[in-house]
């Protein structure tokens, strides 16, 4: 007769302290809510962004370089200024070889208007650059030397930074802000 033995292991595991299940319990909750809020966040400041990604807001020397250069290219009449224009939104109007104005979607629908009107020396006192969040642009305020201000929209497009939109008024200080 053959006689078998079987044997058997038991792994002894030491019971959780209650100390150590509601530790557990509150770490996941603290990592719930704190996944939780950064959802919330994601959603409230969605469009906030959006938009700051699409046109890089971090870089705002960029937007103000090109409307400087544009200012004082347009006031001098090159056609080399139409390369900083849309072309979409904001079309050069020129006249015998020489950028004249620039035909836009303006506040009240398509209009056009004279260089003269809007770069009226070419030289910038200051430059104050915001991001309209509605409009999806940057809004370049320009401050002349004779003390007008203008504002002109700024995009990134797939061509880079381009002026889409420039304000119908060219006030004695700066403009309201607007979107």
């Amino acid at each position: 007769m053959s006689e078998t033995t079987e044997t058997t292991e038991t792994t002894v595991t030491k019971p959780r302290s209650a100390g150590s299940v509601w530790r557990e319990r509150l770490v996941a909750l603290v990592i719930a809510v704190v996944v939780l809020g950064a959802v919330m966040a994601g959603a409230y400041y969605h469009d906030e962004i959006s938009v700051n990604l699409h046109l890089q807001g971090w870089d705002r020397a960029s937007p103000e370089k090109l409307v400087r250069d544009f200012v004082r290219q347009a006031h001098d009449g090159d056609p080399g200024a139409a390369n900083a224009l849309d072309g979409q939104r904001a079309k050069p109007v020129t006249k015998g070889g020489k950028l004249t104005g620039i035909a836009h979607e303006g506040e009240r629908g398509s209009a056009q208007a004279s260089i003269a009107q809007f770069v009226p020396t070419p030289d910038v006192k200051q430059v104050r650059t915001r991001i309209r969040p509605i409009s999806r642009v940057f809004g370049v305020a320009v401050e002349y030397t004779d003390g007008h201000w203008v504002e002109f929209a700024v995009d990134r497009t797939p061509a880079g930074l381009k002026i889409v939109n420039v304000s119908d008024v060219v006030g004695d200080h700066q403009l309201p802000e607007r979107d």
